[in-house]
């Protein structure tokens, strides 16, 4: 058990100012599962698809192809690492906080993995036809 105080320790030693970030961002997704007075599992799908979507038109990509989807999945491991930080540092870390961290990547992907396939599946769902060829190419 020594080496978990141990590695507790160092990871409040060596990186305070990721926990005070993942302290705020954490207040932050409370406050708004509280004044949205939606759950947190939904809460994740609602934003995971909300996020493929907005990082599908910055990106001028539909919703067929791989990055936006793959952004969403960085962007929720980042969120799960900063809660494993936070868990950490406090030494609340175990077998509880593995099985929400993965419920929460399920309930974030699973839209977006949805939308993914129906995209890549049904082209015209995807907002268009294939684009015709280019004369003289």
């Amino acid at each position: 058990m020594e080496t978990d105080l141990s590695a507790v320790a160092l990871v409040a030693q060596v990186e305070p100012w990721l926990v005070r970030f993942a302290e705020v961002w954490i207040g932050w997704k409370l406050w708004l599962s509280d004044w949205t007075a939606v759950s947190h599992p939904v809460l994740h799908a609602y934003l995971g698809v909300l996020a493929q979507i907005l990082f599908a038109a910055f990106a001028r990509r539909g919703l067929a192809s791989w990055w936006p989807w793959l952004l969403v999945l960085a962007l929720e491991c980042c969120n799960e690492l900063l809660d494993w930080s936070r868990a950490l540092a406090y030494g609340s870390a175990g077998r509880a906080l593995a099985v929400e961290t993965a419920w929460d990547i399920v309930f974030t992907m699973a839209l977006p993995t949805v939308l993914l396939a129906l995209a890549r599946c049904f082209p015209r769902l995807n907002g268009g036809v294939a684009a015709p060829p280019v004369a003289g190419a």
